[in-house]
């Protein structure tokens, strides 16, 4: 089995080609207890795109004894079906990813937010979202940093930042 850095250029524009086809979505307006919503069916299973109420947040993490602290408001977002996180077992895992990525283009367009992070639920999509993380950070360059690419590999929890958070953490991180 291939690790994730070694995933070819083909597999690369296949994934790229995939994120190009979605189904159409609704945002909804505030809701109690969620800052962003939207919602698509597919194969009569509703999804759903949640972003939470905006939480303090601080980042602290210990690399080679230094340890790195940033505070800001932090989103976490969950992606469900049917009312679930787990797999839906409709087949059409591209389609669904593929729509949850331009989903995500309109939550950074209007919430903007300092961090937020997501979860793999089941162990077979961890690629999968290791994935689509590292497309939101080669798509919003110099905006956004995927922070946690080897815990996302194995652990399947992905936490995105903006670059100004990533570069506080570089700097404190570096002693400057």
């Amino acid at each position: 089995m291939r690790t994730i850095s070694e995933v070819s250029d083909a597999d690369r524009d296949l994934v790229n080609e995939v994120f190009t086809k979605y189904i159409p979505f609704k945002i909804w307006n505030r809701e109690k207890g969620y800052a962003f919503k939207a919602t698509w069916i597919v194969d009569n299973v509703n999804y759903t795109f949640t972003a939470s109420l905006y939480r303090p947040w601080t980042y602290a993490k210990s690399y080679t004894g230094i340890d790195i602290q940033v505070k800001g408001k932090f989103q976490t977002i969950i992606f469900s079906g049917g009312g679930s996180t787990g797999i839906t077992g409709t087949g059409n895992a591209p389609l669904i990813f593929s729509t949850i990525a331009k989903i995500f283009e309109k939550y950074l367009q209007m919430e903007k937010p300092l961090a937020f992070d997501f979860t793999a639920a089941e162990p077979t999509r961890r690629k999968l979202y290791h994935t689509l993380a590292m497309n939101l950070e080669r798509t919003y360059r110099g905006q956004y940093k995927y922070l946690n690419q080897s815990v996302g590999k194995t652990l399947g929890k992905y936490i995105i930042v903006q670059q100004k958070i990533y570069d506080k953490i570089i700097t404190q991180k570096e002693g400057r």
